[in-house]
């Protein structure tokens, strides 16, 4: 029984080496669906709304009421301002 566990997962990985490496090769040369333009654009995108997000928040924090509510909630702005940049 063991030997036949044996037997099938060699063969099983052997065919994974073979026709997996063949198959990248065939994905390589085919086009991508998504450009690579497309894909920094949408990461500089992501880095400005997480920017801005960010900036949004600190502003919220910095005023009076969020002041306020900081100390209400017995948190520390300085803890909060750092937790937010991180």
């Amino acid at each position: 029984m063991y030997s036949h566990v044996r037997l099938l997962a060699s063969l099983l990985a052997v065919g994974a080496l073979l026709f997996g490496s063949g198959n990248s090769a065939w994905a390589q040369d085919q086009p991508h669906v998504v450009s690579l333009a497309d894909l920094k654009k949408d990461a500089a995108q992501a880095a400005e709304t997480r920017k801005s997000d960010g900036e949004a928040v600190r502003n919220l924090f910095s005023s009076e009421e969020g002041q306020k509510a900081l100390k209400s909630a017995h948190l520390d702005y300085q803890r909060v301002d750092k937790a937010v940049a991180n």
